[in-house]
């Protein structure tokens, strides 16, 4: 066996672990993204996308497009993402929560102190707070 043919089966076998590792991704999403969504009065969407902002804020508007569409053999246009955003800034106004645009760059997450009280943090575990302090 060549060292291009050891190059493409290896190549071969890291795609297929990443493709298991995708289906075995959504399966756990499918468990656990209904509970925690409804009970913040969000659309699996939604709660899609705030885990998305959370998980990498600050996020330019083309990774929160490439992380949300992740998958789709043909993602519809950027559109949506916007109104998801007005969406869930509407939903989170209680929880002490806010989604800032960086003009003409992404989008941000801020929330009132203390953050660790927060319950949509303590129960998803998603933000690393010490990048805030």
């Amino acid at each position: 066996m060549s060292m291009t043919d050891a190059g493409a089966e290896a190549i071969e076998t890291l795609m297929a672990r990443v493709e298991m590792l995708r289906v075995e991704n959504q399966y756990l999403h499918s468990l656990i993204m209904p509970n925690l969504s409804a009970q913040f009065g969000m659309t699996q969407g939604e709660w899609r996308l705030l885990c998305i902002i959370l998980q990498h804020s600050p996020i330019s508007k083309e990774r929160l497009y490439a992380l949300y569409y992740w998958g789709y053999e043909d993602p519809p246009d950027d559109g949506g993402i916007p109104v998801l955003i007005h969406r869930v800034r509407k939903k989170l106004i209680s929880k002490g929560i806010t989604i800032q645009t960086l003009s003409r760059w992404g989008y941000d997450a801020a929330w009132e102190e203390p953050w660790s009280m927060n319950p949509l943090v303590q129960m998803t575990g998603q933000v690393d707070t010490s990048a805030r302090e």
